[in-house]
């Protein structure tokens, strides 16, 4: 029996037990109507928690690529507000909490009260354990913002579960309801602040915000940008306003412990400013990453063309231009908890790296991988989640990064051909601590193609983005490689000439996207509930004050 299955019955067997407990209620209340007024915030509770673990449980159960319409992360994480406000009025009315003995005894309470702390404590423990990211975050002890609230109020509600002191009684709902207060007066990301480190001041200004997974941006303009929203759609800001880009097909995303796929990046052909033309990867309604292109006009996609159709889901792909002519695309897998072995499958589009012709078309010079008796539209293999990709002009290379599973991120110079060696290596683990496979690193280097840079399991950096900062205002990091660090919400740069990996924006949230502006600043895309579990997905400029 797989992880996944245990937890699956699990789920399955709390909300068996739940539904004893709603017939339960219903049956006292038939009994005695006087307790209509007690039971009947405890019905809703208990209706509301089966309502949310089938939920989760079928969305195990299911296990294939369909869009994740009900987000399992949305729903719980609205479970402790009126659970705080059942804790309230039990403390400030004894007899809602089932004290009919006459007496004012706050804290007296009956049985029920502090068993249904327990049902509620289970039922968070079960929809969060069941979350294969929530779980691998708590085992790493890489806590986000919203997992680390979440897990401080189920030990809270078990604490509240096996205890009857009052004091703890009396703290606890308070504590809570003033946490709320603060939390809604009180963002963690004021609209303009300053940032020091030891060698660079930056300043942090919000230009737009709302989004709720803002994933690419591209910059036409210093003041004119394109955005995409994973979760569907395509935004053009201009000199502080935000945009709906009219004309485009449905995205779709996938749920498992975060979204996947849906609306992803966008370019701009390298000819733009003639052509208009922009270019963006999604996954369509049939679940399979597929590259449309349009004529731009305002905010309207005109003459729209699907250019790139594949038969996979991609969990994210990104487009960068190697000429006029042809640009490349990347497939990203996962492999959660084992992994998958389609990337090495050259009949698999996933796991790949693409290299196409402005039309779609597959280019001459392409390479023939074995097996094949001429070219595909496949430039490289052996990739898991390539979320990162950059193509250096000036030397013609080709740079992407990519996400181990448990650690083993990892920096690639990408070639023709090439075998960058996943699943057969890694210098991650599988989700579980088990090893990805039994082959050394002396056996890959054999095999495969190693990358110049690689981040083990102690330094969890799960990449977004890449660029290399070239006659930016950032006088310290140019010449380096910038990209989001999803796992520590922040901003990291790395030197390849040096070997060298800082953290120079900490705690600013899951960045998805970098884009250097003509005036040499920055902008820079954040995930929504990300640093603090009330900010908003956001497009931020930073600037320099060195």
């Amino acid at each position: 029996m797989t992880f996944h299955a245990f937890l699956g019955i699990l789920s399955a067997v709390i909300t068996g037990l739940t539904i004893v407990k709603v017939l339960q209620g219903i049956l006292r209340m038939i009994h005695d109507r006087e307790q209509i007024k007690v039971y009947w915030v405890h019905l809703f509770w208990v209706g509301f928690a089966i309502f949310i673990t089938n939920l989760h449980f079928w969305n195990i159960v299911k296990q294939r690529n369909v869009a994740g319409d009900v987000n399992i992360y949305g729903v719980a994480d609205i479970l402790w507000l009126p659970m705080l406000m059942y804790l309230l009025a039990g403390l400030l009315f004894p007899k809602f909490a089932g004290d009919h003995s006459g007496e004012n005894r706050p804290f007296d309470l009956q049985d029920h009260y502090y068993k249904n702390h327990a049902w509620f404590f289970g039922i968070m423990m079960v929809v969060y354990l069941t979350n294969a990211g929530m779980l691998r975050d708590i085992i790493t002890l890489n806590f986000d913002s919203n997992t680390l609230f979440m897990l401080v109020m189920a030990l809270l509600y078990g604490t509240l579960a096996v205890t009857r002191n009052k004091w703890i009684h009396m703290a606890v709902p308070m504590a809570m309801a003033f946490g709320l207060i603060v939390s809604l007066f009180f963002s963690s990301n004021p609209s303009t602040t300053e940032i020091s480190g030891t060698d660079y001041r930056v300043e942090q200004e919000i230009l737009a915000e709302g989004f709720e997974i803002p994933w690419a941006i591209e910059v036409i303009g210093e003041d004119d940008f394109l955005i995409t929203e994973r979760m569907g759609g395509l935004y053009r800001y201009q000199k502080g306003e935000l945009v709906k880009v009219q004309g485009l097909p449905n995205s779709k995303t996938y749920k498992t412990d975060r979204h996947y796929g849906g609306m992803m990046d966008i370019s701009l052909h390298p000819k733009f400013a003639s052509n208009q033309l922009v270019y963006y990867a999604y996954v369509d309604e049939e679940y399979h990453l597929s590259v449309a292109r349009f004529e731009l006009v305002e905010t309207t996609a005109k003459d729209l063309e699907i250019i790139f159709v594949s038969n996979q889901f991609s969990a994210g792909s990104r487009i960068v231009w190697e000429d006029e002519n042809r640009f490349f695309l990347t497939f990203g897998t996962g492999g959660s908890p084992k992994p998958d072995p389609g990337p090495q499958d050259v009949n698999d589009p996933r796991g790949k790296i693409f290299r196409l012709m402005a039309d779609g078309s597959i280019p001459s010079d392409n390479p023939v991988l074995p097996g094949m008796s001429q070219p595909l539209g496949i430039w490289s293999y052996g990739h898991r989640d390539p979320q990162g990709l950059y193509f250096d002009i000036e030397d013609s290379t080709l740079y992407a990064n990519e996400h181990g599973p448990m650690g083993g991120d990892e920096l690639n110079v990408i070639t023709k051909a090439g075998n960058y060696g996943w699943p057969l290596f890694s210098y991650g683990l599988n989700y579980d601590g088990t090893k990805v496979s039994e082959m050394t690193e002396e056996e890959a280097a054999r095999h495969t193609i190693l990358p110049i840079k690689y981040w083990d399991p102690s330094f969890r950096l799960a990449p977004s983005s890449l660029i290399k900062l070239k006659n930016s205002n950032f006088e310290n990091w140019n010449n380096s490689f910038l990209m989001g660090g999803l796992a520590y919400q922040c901003l990291v740069r790395y030197n390849s000439e040096t070997d060298e990996t800082e953290i120079v924006l900490p705690k600013a949230g899951r960045i998805r996207d970098i884009a250097q502006l003509p005036s040499g600043n920055l902008v820079i895309l954040i995930d929504q509930g990300t640093p603090g579990w009330l900010d908003k997905g956001r497009v931020v400029k930073l600037t320099s004050n060195n």
